[in-house]
């Protein structure tokens, strides 16, 4: 009998091993095994609660710690009721992709903010803050500096690593989100298509095909689509509802 440590497995990623031996006879192999690594919860922190009494799953991404699941409060930190849409209009969606907000609803009063973090606490539980855009950039760029979030090795295509991997619309094309959906979700973000919606709820949008967060920064949102391979960013109108993740604070 003996015992071998593995390090550097990296979650979502299916390993196949088997032991050998070697004498002077040749080499002889034992039975080959599979196991996928897990994504893994944010030490210390592998859940996070709102004042709804909500609990939400974390993920660490490098040296940040995510919400696994998309936002979905009612109130504020503070107990104050706030406004949101549900995905599709839909309520049997809500559990699942969480609900939409406006940017002035996300910030709840609070002044832009570009810091790499924010601390803009805003909508976010105590603890808590909406990331601000160099935030999502550090996410980006950390995905692209490990091969094993690339798709066909071009650090570009990293889209997939943060996306479920049921419940977007297919879309016949290599390394775009709804291509081959079984291989994506490497991260664990988990992000789902959750659409979005403009005139105060009086139009939805996108559902089952992308999904866009809002970041601190005034009118700034990061998108993930079904037929695209990339991880955006652009500017936006205040006024539209999109979806809202949140960052610990510190970590």
């Amino acid at each position: 009998e003996f015992t071998s440590d593995m390090t550097g497995l990296i979650p979502g990623i299916t390993y196949y091993v088997r032991a050998y031996a070697t004498n002077s006879w040749g080499t002889g192999y034992g039975e080959v095994k599979s196991f996928t690594m897990q994504d893994q919860p944010c030490p210390g922190t592998p859940t996070v609660q709102d004042v709804d009494n909500i609990v939400y799953n974390t993920v660490k991404i490098g040296q940040q710690c995510w919400m696994k699941e998309n936002l979905r409060v009612r109130h504020y930190a503070d107990g104050t009721e706030l406004t949101a849409l549900i995905p599709n209009n839909t309520p049997a969606t809500e559990s699942t992709y969480g609900l939409l907000y406006d940017w002035n609803t996300v910030m709840h009063g609070t002044g832009s903010s570009g810091s790499n973090p924010s601390y803009v606490q805003g909508i976010c539980p105590n603890g808590w803050h909406v990331p601000s855009q160099a935030e999502w950039e550090q996410l980006r760029d950390y995905l692209r500096e490990q091969t094993v979030y690339r798709c066909n090795g071009n650090a570009d295509y990293i889209a997939k690593s943060l996306v479920s991997k049921n419940a977007w619309a297919n879309y016949n094309s290599g390394c775009c989100v709804g291509w081959e959906m079984n291989s994506n979700n490497t991260t664990g973000f988990s992000a789902m298509p959750a659409g979005w919606a403009e005139n105060n709820g009086t139009s939805y949008r996108d559902f089952g095909s992308g999904t866009k967060f809002w970041s601190a920064p005034n009118s700034f949102r990061t998108q993930l689509w079904y037929s695209d391979a990339g991880f955006n960013f652009t500017t936006e109108n205040t006024g539209n509802y999109y979806s809202v993740r949140c960052v610990k604070n510190d970590y």
